[in-house]
């Protein structure tokens, strides 16, 4: 999900020149340039509240492109904090319903779903006290982004139908295709992958309409992965390249690396782990350097993947170990349990039965704790699997 902006810096002639500046940074994926740029605006003596405002938000944009959620949480708040202080009214709950969002998709990045839904619920509410369309439709798709997560498709999916029919009245086409986009994701996770397919080929058409070239290469991969989960892998491995050449056009580095971390996880589908390490590598490089540590950290995980099926168990490990450090670093908890999950089936191929409990319990308690459906399931099952080899195992040694 995509943070909001607001208006303002641009109505400044001074503020101006840093707004261009800073957006000039923000479109070539150099955010640290583009955070100096934004931070200029406070020397200006003149700068008003709704000024300090935009600003903050730009900033914490930035912040939230790199994965520094903190930081990010620390602009956004800022600028609620500052909105108190504005006396129009309209103004004031504009600023609170945007940054109020923003702060929600940070603690849904976190896998806080709960708080994440308190912060969604009273931008929604105010968005729609003063009939601001634009943060009612975000917020509606974000609320849906979290129901999905929890695997309550129904309640996802009426979200974003919610949010569908306020683009379409509004005719705010980039919307549209993002909220059919979301619905296609609801109907792939459902199992209907015809009717996904029906829905990500919607937004695609609207993308290109537009020219939104950065929705287009989503909207490729998001029908690259409905032939992934058909396992027509030749298919999905065309619409993939064809993400990334995009991205490369465009010069969407987190999408590119994205794009090639999808190719190498086909080619590792495909049996071919040599080339399937390569790109994954290429991907994890590119993560580094634009500091997307989330990307980073769930690449480390699949290369893991690869030299686990390899054999090359305690290389897997370093893997896995190094992804877990970085997700609990920038708190994303969904993350934490795929690693611990990870680490647990490993220890279990070693033959290690104990410390695999340890880990896939860990595991679990995550998921349960932040009411995540992700892998719960086969977290559960391997539990109990390796209880049952527990108890065998005493019996035969008693």
């Amino acid at each position: 999900m995509r943070p909001l902006t607001i208006d303002g810096l641009g109505n400044n002639p001074l503020l101006k020149h840093n707004l261009n500046k800073g957006k000039k940074y923000e479109k070539n994926n150099k955010y640290k340039d583009a955070i100096n740029e934004y931070k200029k605006c406070f020397s200006y003596p003149g700068i008003t509240k709704p000024q300090e405002i935009a600003a903050n938000i730009l900033i914490g944009n930035c912040y939230y492109y790199i994965s520094n959620i903190k930081e990010a949480e620390n602009q956004y708040k800022s600028a609620l904090e500052i909105s108190e202080q504005l006396e129009n009214k309209e103004e004031r709950f504009q600023v609170k319903s945007i940054a109020l969002g923003n702060i929600g998709n940070i603690y849904s990045d976190k896998g806080d779903l709960e708080e994440a839904l308190k912060y969604l619920n009273e931008s929604l509410f105010i968005a729609r006290e003063i009939e601001y369309s634009k943060v009612e439709a975000n917020s509606l798709n974000s609320i849906g982004n979290i129901y999905s997560a929890q695997g309550n498709l129904g309640e996802a999916l009426k979200y974003y139908e919610e949010a569908l029919v306020i683009h379409k009245e509004t005719g705010y086409r980039l919307g549209e295709a993002n909220s059919l986009g979301n619905i296609g994701k609801i109907y792939s996770d459902k199992g209907d992958l015809d009717e996904a397919l029906k829905y990500h080929e919607e937004a695609l058409v609207i993308d290109r309409e537009i020219g939104y070239r950065l929705g287009e290469g989503s909207d490729l991969g998001n029908i690259g992965n409905i032939y992934s989960a058909q396992k027509n892998l030749d298919e999905a491995l065309k619409y993939y390249k064809e993400t990334l050449v995009i991205h490369r056009e465009i010069g969407y580095r987190r999408g590119e690396a994205t794009s090639l971390g999808n190719i190498g996880n086909i080619y590792s589908e495909k049996g071919d782990l040599d080339k399937a390490l390569k790109y994954l590598k290429d991907a994890i490089d590119i993560e580094k350097d634009i500091r997307y540590r989330k990307g980073e950290a769930i690449d480390l995980g699949n290369i893991g993947n690869i030299y686990s099926d390899k054999g090359e168990l305690d290389k897997a490990l370093k893997y896995y170990e190094e992804a877990l450090v970085i997700h609990r670093e920038i708190g994303y908890r969904l993350g934490e349990a795929i690693s611990l999950g990870n680490i647990g089936d490993l220890y279990s191929k070693k033959g290690e039965l104990d410390k695999a409990l340890k880990y896939l319990k860990e595991s679990l308690v995550i998921l349960e704790k932040c009411n995540l459906m992700f892998g719960r399931t086969i977290i559960k099952n391997n539990i109990l699997e390796i209880q049952n080899k527990v108890k065998v195992k005493s019996t035969d040694d008693s």
